[in-house]
C-alpha cells in the first residue's frame, strides 16, 4: 500500500502540477511583456501627442503674426500606436488594468486618433489657411480651431500619463 501512495504522490500528482506551475510561470512572464509593450506604446503616442501640441503652438505664432502662408503643420493621427492596446483588449487583460473612467478615457483617445481624424484636422487647418489668407485680420475662428484640438491633445495626454504611471509602478 506504500508503494502505491509513494508512486501516486510522486509520479501522478507531481507529474500533474509541475506543467501547471510551468505554464504559469510562461504565461506570467508574457502577461509582463505585454505590460512593458503598452508602456512602449503609451510613450510613443504621448510624445505623438506632444508632437500635435507643439505644431498647434507653432501655427498659432503664424496666426497671430500674419505669418500663415509659411506654415505647413501636418497632423498624422493615424501613427498613432494600438497594436498592443488591441492585443490586451481581445484577452481582456485592459479591463484588468484600467478603472472604468481610464478605460472611457483610453477609449476616446483610440477613437479619435484615427484617419478620419486625420483627414478632418487637416482639411481644417487648410480651410482656416485659405480664410486667413484672403482676411488675415479674421483670426478667431482659427485660434478657436486650433484652441480645441489643443485642449483635445493635452486632454488625451493627461490620460495616457494616469495610465503610463500606474502601469509603470
Amino acid at each position: 500500500m506504500q508503494e502505491f501512495w509513494a508512486s501516486f504522490l510522486g509520479g501522478g500528482v507531481i507529474g500533474s502540477v509541475i506543467p501547471l506551475f510551468w505554464q504559469y510561470g510562461k504565461e506570467h512572464l508574457a502577461y509582463k511583456q505585454r505590460l512593458k509593450n503598452f508602456c512602449w506604446e503609451i510613450d510613443f503616442n504621448l510624445k505623438k501627442l506632444g508632437e500635435f501640441v507643439q505644431k498647434i503652438e507653432q501655427i498659432k505664432l503664424h496666426v497671430t503674426s500674419n505669418t500663415i502662408h509659411l506654415s505647413y503643420e501636418y497632423f498624422d493621427t493615424s501613427k498613432i500606436q494600438l497594436v498592443i492596446t488591441n492585443v490586451l483588449y481581445q484577452n481582456g487583460d485592459l479591463y484588468k488594468l484600467l478603472t472604468e473612467r481610464e478605460f472611457k478615457n483610453f477609449l476616446s483617445f483610440a477613437t479619435e486618433m484615427t484617419p478620419a481624424t486625420e483627414t478632418f484636422i487637416n482639411n481644417q487647418f487648410m480651410q482656416d489657411k485659405q480664410a486667413l489668407t484672403l482676411d488675415p485680420t479674421n483670426k478667431t475662428i482659427a485660434i478657436q480651431n486650433l484652441g480645441f484640438w489643443e485642449r483635445k491633445f493635452k486632454l488625451h495626454q493627461d490620460g495616457l500619463t494616469e495610465i503610463y504611471n500606474k502601469i509603470k509602478k
